[in-house]
């Protein structure tokens, strides 16, 4: 009692059932005595009530007779029904039909009146004894069924000498079945007909033999006829001749293990099956998984790379500098992106060989996202890299062939045209000489396209920019009056297809030609403009001068010259428009169709 007292912070609480005053009287002052406090309630009535609004009471001393209206027992069962509190009858009645009043009412002692202040006391410490031992099994019970419930656990015991199974509450949930005990013949009923041979023969060589019982089987549980998976665990007291066992509803576990087998195995055909080589790796940076081409690659099998850094495994180096290329993974795990590796990168095997790769490594994420390794897949791109090696040199070839072309062509045209001006000197007629030296002048134009093709990256298309300020420069230097003449030039920044510009560069030469001749005649100083204008779908060339103006009788279609009829047909050639203003001096204008 003494333990029980140092436990609580107050004192015990009693309340006193006792409808005579006197005796209630005497009987609290006994009770203080002892250190209890007391509660004294004369009828069954305000017993009930005071017990089940006052927490602090700790226990109820009852009467059985209580005058009239509610008896004691009565009161003891309305006030078990709603809370949990030991109470002990009080009675000076011995006779067997008072016994039988009080047995259907959880109780905790039965007490004489006058039958000694010693016996009271011990009676009321073993109620708070047992009481509390009570409270604490219906707690650990209470825990247990949570954790069976929780962990989908039930216990059994199966007595050999009644032939029945107690089971618990798991037990019963597990298996839908009601009742305290069972028969054996029903416990035998819920697992499938398949699986009895076995349990009857696993029960059996426990007993006999003390085989160890450990079995999965199937059940259809009895109230909802639903298949369980069940796992199920027993031994055997001989002494006892009980077989205590555990089931255990492993149903959803075994569908999450085909699920998950499932996948791996459609992961594992898919890996089997790809191409590509894949490589997987943990957090830290360790092999997981390799697929066959994985394997192939790098020259590792799966169980020789398994756990070891990707860096021994997946060894890459720059085809170029033969330096060590950064590890993909860590990377990864750096960033927690998608991570691609950089062009010319080659991939040592563990045989030797080599092999040009491309590869991407990506996170792989649990379903919370978090980052829990790295996949990287990757492929053998040699052939690949060998054809564009391969093109890469015969379009450097091409390159140098076509630049060697473009050469000898410049060089020719250069020839001709230093012959054409040696042929033009040993004539005495001046008409032809005139003749001979414009034709070198045409080629020319087409020396500087070549010279320029021939500096240039493209075959294709040449800058208007570089082209026409040159083309000026070389036909102005042909005139011993160039130095009088002031040129201004608006070159539109574009780039144009090299057969617009071969004809372009011709027209160019005509025209500056003709103002060279006549437009600066017995003058000191004079004014030349080439503006090229990008319209959009059509360009615009200007060549303008400010010498006396072309004769009203003087056009491309009836110029007794050779260059304006050249001019006139070239700018047909390029689908154009020809006009002429003759105001301030000549001003000629080409538009002609062009599209980027």
């Amino acid at each position: 009692m003494e333990n029980i007292l140092a436990e609580q912070s107050e004192p015990v609480t009693i309340l006193l059932v006792e409808d005579e005053k006197l005796s209630a009287i005497i009987q609290t002052r006994v009770l203080e005595n002892f250190g209890y406090r007391v509660r004294v309630a004369p009828t069954g009535e305000e017993a009930v009530g005071i017990a089940l609004s006052d927490p602090s009471l700790d226990l109820i001393l009852m009467d059985i007779e209580l005058g009239e209206g509610m008896g004691g027992p009565e009161a003891a069962q309305r006030i078990s029904q709603e809370r949990q509190i030991p109470i002990v009858f009080l009675s000076s009645h011995t006779e067997p039909e008072y016994m039988e009043m009080v047995k259907q009412v959880t109780r905790y002692g039965y007490v004489l009146k006058n039958s000694g202040n010693f016996i009271l006391r011990s009676a009321i410490e073993m109620a708070l004894e047992l009481f509390k031992s009570h409270k604490e099994t219906q707690d650990w019970k209470e825990r247990l069924l949570r954790a069976e419930d929780i962990a989908g656990f039930g216990s059994w015991e199966f007595n050999l000498t009644t032939n029945r199974v107690i089971a618990s509450e798991g037990a019963k949930r597990i298996y839908g079945l009601e009742g305290q005990g069972w028969s054996i013949s029903l416990a035998q009923s819920v697992p499938l007909p398949q699986y009895r041979p076995l349990l009857d023969r696993a029960l059996r060589d426990l007993i006999q033999q003390g085989t160890p019982y450990d079995l999965h089987f199937e059940i259809k549980r009895h109230n909802d006829q639903d298949i369980r998976i069940i796992h199920s665990i027993a031994k055997y007291d001989r002494k006892k001749n009980i077989v205590t066992g555990i089931i255990h509803d492993i149903t959803e576990q075994k569908r999450m293990e085909n699920a998950l087998r499932s996948s791996e195995e459609s992961l594992s055909i898919t890996l089997q099956s790809i191409g590509d080589g894949v490589i997987a790796t943990d957090i830290d940076g360790r092999v997981t998984r390799m697929n066959p081409t994985a394997q192939q690659l790098t020259g590792w099998n799966f169980a020789d790379a398994q756990g070891r850094p990707l860096e021994e495994v997946f060894d890459i180096i720059n085809a170029f500098s033969r330096e060590a290329v950064p590890n993909p993974v860590k990377k990864v795990l750096e960033l927690g992106q998608i991570v691609g590796l950089a062009n010319h990168t080659v991939l040592r095997s563990r045989n030797g060989e080599e092999y040009h790769i491309a590869d991407s490594a990506s996170p792989i994420r649990d379903s919370q996202g978090v980052v829990r390794g790295v996949v990287l897949v990757f492929s053998d791109v040699s052939e690949r890299y060998k054809a564009e090696r391969a093109i890469q040199s015969l379009l450097e070839e091409k390159d140098l062939i076509l630049r060697e072309v473009h050469h000898r062509v410049k060089n020719n045209m250069n020839t001709m045209k230093s012959l054409l001006f040696l042929q033009s000197q040993t004539v005495d007629d001046p008409h032809v000489s005139m003749a001979l030296q414009d034709a070198g002048n045409r080629l020319q134009s087409m020396y500087v396209l070549y010279e320029k093709l021939y500096r240039s990256s493209s075959f294709n298309e040449v800058s208007l920019v570089d082209y026409i300020p040159a083309l000026i420069d070389e036909v102005l230097d042909i005139f011993p009056n160039s130095p009088m003449v002031g040129v201004e030039t608006h070159i539109a920044p574009i780039s144009v297809d090299t057969k617009i510009v071969s004809t372009l560069g011709i027209i160019i030469n005509e025209l500056i030609t003709n103002s060279m001749k006549y437009a600066f005649r017995d003058r000191t100083e004079g004014t030349l403009a080439v503006t090229v204008e990008n319209q959009g779908d059509s360009l615009q060339m200007v060549v303008q001068d400010d010498g006396p103006g072309l004769p009203e009788s003087v056009g491309f279609e009836n110029s007794n010259g050779f260059g304006l009829m050249l001019v006139g047909n070239l700018a047909k050639q390029l689908r154009g428009e020809l006009a002429i203003e003759r105001t301030g001096g000549t001003k000629i204008i080409l538009q002609f169709p062009w599209k980027k």
